[in-house]
Parts: C-alpha cells; structure tokens; sequence
C-alpha cells in the first residue's frame, strides 16, 4: 500500500504551515496611553455601578429623589456615602442606557412558582354545593405531576408552558405581602384566561398543546386557577414518597370559569 504520508504533507493538505515553518511570535504593540487611561475612566464607572446592582439584589435601598440629584455627587457621597454616589451616577447615567441591566434573565428567580388548572365535569350544584370531582390538568413540558420528571424539549419551544411560567411569576409578585390582602384576588393574564376560556369550549387545537386530556367525551363544565409553589425534593423525600417535586399552595384565588355562567 501507499506509504505513510510525512507531517509537511498533512499540513499542506488541512491547510497549516508545516513544522518548521510556522512564523516567529511577535508581540503585538501596545495600545497607546490615552485610548488605555480612557478605556480604564469607562470600565471603571460600569464595575462599579454593575457591583451596586449586585448589592441591591439582597440590601434594596432608595434611588436618590430629585433634591439629591439637584444636589450633585458630591453631596450625596458626603451624606450617604460611596453607594449614595454610585446612586446618583447611575440615574445621571441612566437615560443614555449605557450602563444598565443585561440581559433578558439578568437575574435568575430563587422560586418555582407553578400555575395548576383543575376541571370539574359536574359542575357546581344547582343548590350552590361546589363540585368535589376537581381533575389536574395534565401539561407537556411545565411541572405539574410531581412524579413528572423535566423533559427535554429542545429545540422545540413549548411556547404555552413557557408563558404560563411568566403569568404564574406575576400572580407570585400579586400575591406577595404587599399585595395579595390589598389587590384582591389574582385577575389572570389575558393568555390565561383564553386557554381556560378555549379548554372550557373543548377547542381541539388548544387541547392538543396539553397532555392526556382528562374528560375525551366532553369538555368540562368548570375550571379554575391555583397558584402553588414547587421545588425539588431531597433524596430523602424522593426515597419516602417516590415523587420528583415538592408543591405547596400559594394562592387559590385564581381565575374561576364555568360553563353556567
């Protein structure tokens, strides 16, 4: 057979130099002083006020008013301090957007707040008895069983298990101490109250973007929303109960749809 082909052959045929003749290392020239120092006057400001955000994710403090701001930096260093100033250059910088959050997930949720929709086929009782046959409904992709295992679904987008994420993230921040009591009961999203209103009227094209559906004779004559709140569970809890996730209720004052109106 043909012999072994020498390195300066393998070389020339992917393209490289060959040993040998790979050209001297030269270091590159140094940027000139001003174009460094100006670099060094712009990341400085950017460390700074990105480290701020940082701070604040876990101390929030107040952004300085309109009497601070009239006041200048210098003030507001004096009386509040370095982050005070930082402060003041970030909303003086702010309008320009050059210094800003980055990012569509800039800051990552320490929460898994999940939304659950349960169906009745009864219905409420004519008498006013609530219906006591509440069905989950079964979703694709977004925790909802929680023995359910997260699925792979990339690079499919389950777009719907997606924006139910957001919309449970929201009737979260409703709920929360400053709002849940004062706010009443979480209204729903407009995406929310469609797909309950289209799961409602049986809409094939809607049903087939959940899982196993439930009532196949007829759609359901009631739904409503619940606000529950996952996380993992330990190994411990795995081995006890077999189940991946651990849900508590959060807020069970959702979206409310029946059929009778």
């Amino acid at each position: 057979g043909a012999g072994a082909a020498s390195p300066a052959d393998v070389a020339g045929t992917c393209g490289l130099a060959a040993p040998g003749e790979l050209p001297p290392f030269e270091v590159p020239p140094r940027e000139p002083g001003v174009k460094r120092w100006l670099l060094v006057a712009f990341a400085v400001p950017v460390l700074l006020v990105g480290g701020l955000h940082l701070r604040d994710l876990w101390f929030e403090q107040p952004w300085p008013d309109e009497e601070a701001l009239a006041a200048g930096v210098f003030a507001s260093l004096v009386d509040g301090g370095p982050f005070a100033a930082l402060r003041h250059v970030d909303a003086r910088l702010g309008p320009f957007h050059v210094v800003n959050s980055y990012g569509l997930f800039r800051v990552m949720t320490k929460t898994r707040p999940e939304i659950r929709i349960q169906a009745s086929a009864q219905g409420t009782a004519p008498d006013g008895r609530p219906p006591d046959d509440w069905v989950e409904l079964d979703f694709r992709w977004k925790p909802d069983r929680l023995s359910q295992w997260p699925r792979w679904c990339q690079p499919h987008m389950p777009r719907l298990d997606w924006l139910l994420w957001f919309d449970a993230l929201r009737w979260e921040r409703h709920a929360g101490s400053l709002g849940g009591l004062r706010r009443g009961p979480f209204p729903g999203t407009v995406e929310l109250r469609l797909l309950m209103q289209r799961v409602l009227e049986g809409e094939p094209d809607v049903l087939d973007l959940l899982g196993d559906n439930p009532f196949p004779d007829g759609p359901p004559r009631e739904l409503r929303a619940q606000l529950w709140s996952y996380r993992f569970a330990t190994p411990a809890e795995r081995a006890e109960r077999g189940d991946v996730w651990v849900a508590e209720p959060l807020d069970t004052r959702g979206p409310h749809f029946s059929r009778d109106g």
